[in-house]
């Protein structure tokens, strides 16, 4: 009889445990709340004036996406190169946030606020 007891008791507090560790989980902020066109309307994000620099500080560099290096196989020195990994980019250094790769700096979160309103307005070449 003590076994059907504790069978009744576990089974109810294993459950609720399950559930409880289900119901947390680890998505990203910016997957979640992503940042909207009404954000940008304040933030300078033209690729010849304002991308594109930060691309040729951060990443078209030697043994990153330089013309010599082309990690990945990207290289990442002009409108079309950039805008054609517009998916990447936004994944590995707006989301995961591990690119550019150590030991060089991390973007800034104005460079990346600056990326991401470039994105939002369709990535125009401007």
């Amino acid at each position: 009889m003590k076994y059907k007891q504790k069978i009744k008791i576990c089974i109810p507090v294993f459950l609720f445990v399950i559930a409880l560790f289900t119901g947390c989980y680890k998505d990203k902020e910016e997957l979640l709340y992503p940042g909207t066109k009404s954000d940008c309307d304040t933030i300078p994000a033209k690729f010849s004036k304002n991308i594109l620099p930060i691309f040729q500080t951060y990443c078209a560099k030697a043994n990153c996406h330089d013309a010599v290096s082309a990690q990945g196989g990207r290289t990442f020195t002009n409108y079309s190169e950039i805008s054609g990994a517009k998916d990447i980019i936004k994944t590995r250094a707006l989301i995961t946030k591990d690119m550019p790769q150590a030991p060089n700096p991390k973007l800034a979160d104005s460079n990346i606020n600056k990326i991401n309103c470039w994105l939002l307005n369709g990535a125009p070449d401007n």
